[in-house]
């Protein structure tokens, strides 16, 4: 990977090791700054206020049940865009918390990592193949940037 060039410093590949969400905890002070700043500020404002949006929706209860025969792929669309959109709303969540250290933003995407591991449990049942891989890697990705709210 080598070193790229960031707004905030340059960054060595040995940088980058985990934990991390998007960027280290040594980010933080910058970002945090930055968000009171300019251009940073208007980008900040937006997602908050996406964030506090996502804040307000519930989990899905269920995940959407495997069908076979599936021919068309359709079922199987219809469970990795819903685990997208789950993942996608986890995500935002744990960035606006790590940025703006709102409890609110950090017990929504709380709630929703834990709504999302129940709803979508099954998915890594039965004969693995490249498509329920894919799936499973999906939900993975929210795990290691929350698992300081399952504390």
């Amino acid at each position: 990977m080598g070193k790229y060039r960031s707004k905030m410093r340059d960054v060595e590949e040995d940088y980058l090791g985990h934990p991390r969400l998007y960027f280290s905890g040594g980010d933080l002070p910058v970002l945090r700054a930055l968000r009171r700043d300019g251009l940073h500020e208007k980008i900040w404002g937006n997602v908050k206020v996406s964030a506090d949006w996502c804040a307000t929706l519930r989990p899905r209860r269920e995940g959407i049940e495997t069908r076979h025969p599936d021919p068309i792929y359709e079922n199987l669309y219809d469970r990795f865009y819903g685990i997208m959109h789950d993942v996608a709303i986890i995500e935002h969540l744990s960035l606006a918390h790590a940025i703006g250290g709102e409890d609110a933003h950090g017990e929504a995407a709380r709630r929703w990592m834990l709504g999302v591991a129940r709803a979508w449990d099954g998915e890594g049942d039965g004969v693995p193949n490249a498509s329920k891989a894919y799936a499973v890697s999906r939900l993975m990705n929210p795990a290691p940037m929350n698992t300081s709210f399952l504390g």
